[in-house]
């Protein structure tokens, strides 16, 4: 085997949260280094599975995150495009399975089309009032996912399957995905999130997290989450399925890295005489948020900015937050459009003065 270096360039990260998750992983690749330690708590491993389309080696690092749950999963996403700058990050391993009639086997693998945050929200007298926040996976990416779901990936999953369930083999199924911050073994908990989400398939605690922090990425990075179910989200759980479940999820990513063309899509992506234009000026800045007042609720809405992100605007400067917001993902001249949706178009003129 050849040394792969670590400055060679990636084209996947694969992110897991579980050891067991990691080794599954790394028991696909063709062949693969001795872990790559990086600065902080992240270990990673750089490996290589041979695509069939391209006719070449897919460079792929695989992490496994410091922890469980969105914040460590978002921590994990962020450092590793940070460094490796991968075309695209899938996160994979296990997930809660939600019943239906479609799925009524643990084993079978979910692909979320879907990934849908249910923590944030706002607690009234009546209860939790949600604020649902959901991501998409990568197009090309999903739709690949869904031809690979025809073939036989099921055939390479080296754990034995525990006995129990149905004798037919894995499914691959696309749906909606809940992820929060808790293990949910509450058929109440799934009953109340069936009745706005009535696809739901899984439910999870590291694919919000992901997906938020590779879509907010200056890369845009692709993304897509392939998990397996290794247990039922009710109060009867237990960890018999669970290596045959990592073991599954990581069959199925191998299958879709042999067959997906990672190479990026023709075209002109970058504009560079465009990348350092400023849209407005510090004079626009200051008059817009003299006058924006509690209007800032309603623009930062329109522009999806998550609970955690408002949170860190210093009060009364709400707005002076947003703009810095917008203005990290270049996506300042959105503002015009954002203000004249919310009924502000007195200040849209401001910047165009």
């Amino acid at each position: 085997m050849d040394v792969m270096k670590e400055y060679a360039p990636v084209d996947i990260v694969i992110i897991t949260a579980l050891k067991d998750e990691l080794n599954a992983v790394l028991a696909v690749f063709d062949e693969k280094t001795p872990s790559i330690e990086q600065k902080g708590p992240l270990s990673a491993f750089r490996g290589r599975i041979q695509n069939e389309v391209l006719d070449r080696p897919i460079e792929i690092v695989a992490i496994q995150a410091p922890g469980m749950g969105n914040v460590a999963a978002a921590q994990t996403v962020a450092r590793a495009i940070d460094v490796w700058n991968p075309s695209h990050l899938i996160l994979a391993g296990i997930a809660g399975g939600v019943k239906s009639k479609d799925i009524d086997s643990l084993g079978d693998v979910v692909i979320a089309d879907q990934i849908v945050g249910y923590e944030p929200g706002k607690v009234r007298n009546s209860g939790l009032e949600h604020r649902w926040e959901v991501f998409r996976p990568t197009y090309p990416l999903l739709t690949a996912a869904r031809e690979i779901s025809q073939q036989d990936w099921w055939k390479i999953i080296s754990k034995p399957r525990p006995s129990g369930g149905t004798s037919r083999p894995p499914k691959a199924h696309f749906g909606v995905v809940a992820s929060g911050e808790k293990v949910i073994a509450s058929a109440d908990t799934i009953k109340d999130l069936k009745s706005v989400w009535s696809k739901l398939a899984a439910v999870e605690m590291e694919g919000y997290g992901s997906a938020f922090a590779s879509y907010t990425s200056a890369s845009r990075t692709g993304f897509l989450m392939a998990k397996s179910l290794s247990d039922w989200s009710n109060s009867k759980k237990d960890d018999r399925w669970r290596e045959y479940a990592c073991s599954a999820s990581a069959s199925f990513l191998r299958r879709l890295i042999q067959r997906f063309s990672f190479d990026p899509p023709p075209g002109p992506e970058k504009q560079p005489h465009k990348t350092d234009r400023k849209p407005f000026s510090g004079r626009n800045k200051i008059e817009l948020c003299r006058r924006l007042g509690n209007s800032w609720e309603d623009l930062a809405d329109y522009f999806e900015i998550p609970p955690w992100e408002r949170a860190r605007f210093k009060q009364g400067r709400e707005c002076q937050g947003i703009w810095e917001w917008l203005e990290l993902r270049r996506k300042l001249e959105a503002l015009l459009d954002g203000l004249r949706f919310i009924d502000r178009g007195d200040l849209a003129d401001i910047l165009t003065d």
